[in-house]
């Protein structure tokens, strides 16, 4: 994923988004399979350090508009 927007400023790097059965899908979508590849999305949640990547947990995923 390509963050931008004000995340972007602060994360210039592609992370990775890790989902898991509590993620909610929102906007349209139903879940990972409902997901086009450049899809622009909304992702909400946790963002970490892990293993010295930068990686977000994702809380809820939407449509930005």
């Amino acid at each position: 994923m390509q963050v931008s927007g004000f995340a972007g400023v602060l994360i210039p790097q592609t992370i990775t988004v890790y989902t898991s059965p509590v993620t909610q899908f929102r906007g349209g979508y139903t879940g990972l399979s409902s997901l086009s590849t450049g899809a622009n999305v909304r992702v909400v949640g946790l963002l970490i350090e892990y293993n010295g990547q930068t990686v977000l947990l994702a809380h809820y995923v939407d449509d930005p508009s």
